[in-house]
């Protein structure tokens, strides 16, 4: 059986012995390259500037223990994106791309789009899943 059946050869350790400095090994170098792209700062505060316009909701039926916010509506990251993408080309102003978008939105901000299911009362919920007679009822009693 020869070393080339197992796969077996010696470049690991040529490489270890390459990499040797006065008995320590090179610092390890995978990502290190320094090309990485830079974006202006002035887009970052233009794409914050335009998170802070949306309206927010304090949470319905949990604020005394949440410190999210939510939006309204049926809008998503992408839509929001695209709006802000709308904006910036309106002012012609360079914008963000909806990665960049994304991270600030998600790292910077405590908001979120979805309501959680404890966040509404008996009476808000029971008024999203009625039908429309009983939206008509329940506005009565309200």
């Amino acid at each position: 059986m020869t070393p080339a059946t197992l796969d077996i050869n010696d470049r690991p350790i040529r490489t270890v012995i390459s990499k040797l400095n006065e008995e320590f090994l090179q610092e390890y170098l995978r990502g290190k390259h320094g090309h990485h792209s830079k974006v202006h700062p002035a887009i970052k505060d233009g794409v914050v500037a335009h998170i802070n316009a949306i309206p927010r909701v304090d949470s319905h039926y949990l604020r005394a223990q949440t410190t999210w916010k939510f939006i309204e509506g049926g809008k998503s990251l992408a839509d929001l994106h695209r709006d802000y993408q709308n904006e910036c080309t309106e002012k012609n102003v360079p914008f963000a791309n909806l990665t960049m978008y994304s991270r600030i939105f998600n790292n910077h901000f405590n908001i979120s789009f979805f309501t959680p299911k404890k966040d509404q009362c008996d009476l808000c919920s029971s008024y999203n899943n009625a039908r429309e007679e009983e939206k008509e009822a329940i506005q009565e009693k309200i």
